[in-house]
């Protein structure tokens, strides 16, 4: 087995006195889609915003590629090649989907994502970067479409695009289905599935169905702590798990 591409060891993310994250650990291995599932209020966010530097750790550690990254910013650890969504879409409305992406694109190196006078931003800026991620998210026949205009589903794509424009080796997708019609759901699946073959994911997502065709490891947690770990069919047949969570929704009762 490879070393990991991400290792995450006692994490601990503190609000006054209430621990939102509770000493979790786990390791993402390259190229795999690694799904982190449970219930609201178990803690999802929070570890995701604590392992991408939105918010600091309280204590723990978070190896990228063997490198310490615990205490270094988002921005910071973005150059180091990881990106993620967010659960809540944001884009700017009134940028249009190639503007979106190429802010992205920039956006890798320090100090110049907003500079919109830069020579960076010029028409031809990125151009190969934006062309390759638009045809990855399906968005290439609506690059001069602002993000407005857009449907929902094409805005969650137009995020996931974005993440990706940054060229990562590591994203992290915050439910990139919530709010999706049925018709754009199994493009997003469709696409996630597809990031492994040059990336690592790092999923949180309540649509099982999806989880559980296109993970290879599932952490599951539960008040702050990881429940459970392992692949698919052994999350399935965890009674733990069941109890706490997922009840008959994987077991063919509801």
């Amino acid at each position: 087995m490879k070393p990991p591409i991400l290792h995450a060891k006692n994490i601990v993310k503190c609000y006054g006195k209430f621990r939102a994250v509770s000493d979790v650990s786990l390791s993402v291995q390259p190229n795999t889609i690694h799904s982190v599932i449970g219930p609201n209020g178990a803690g999802k966010t929070t570890l995701f915003h604590s392992l991408t530097g939105t918010v600091p750790l309280t204590s723990g550690s978070v190896l990228l590629d063997g490198r310490e990254i615990g205490a270094l910013a988002d921005y910071q650890r973005v150059q180091l090649g990881m990106a993620r969504s967010f659960q809540v879409t944001s884009l700017f409305p009134t940028l249009t989907v190639r503007e979106n992406l190429r802010i992205a694109a920039q956006g890798v190196q320090p100090g110049q994502a907003l500079h919109f006078w830069s020579k960076a931003l010029l028409q031809d800026a990125h151009e190969d970067v934006i062309l390759a991620v638009a045809r990855r998210v399906e968005l290439d026949h609506l690059l001069d479409r602002t993000s407005a205009q857009l449907s929902h589903g094409q805005q969650r794509r137009l995020e996931v695009g974005m993440a990706l424009a940054a060229r990562p080796t590591i994203i992290f997708l915050d439910e990139p289905t919530s709010g999706m019609g049925i018709n754009d759901i199994g493009g997003m699946k469709n696409i996630v599935r597809s990031l492994r073959d040059e990336l690592t994911v790092v999923l949180i997502e309540h649509n099982m169905d999806i989880v559980m065709d296109i993970s290879d490891t599932i952490t599951v947690m539960h008040l702050g702590k990881v429940l459970s770990e392992g692949q698919p069919n052994e999350v399935k047949a965890d009674p733990a798990v069941r109890q706490a969570y997922l009840g008959n929704m994987i077991t063919g009762g509801g």
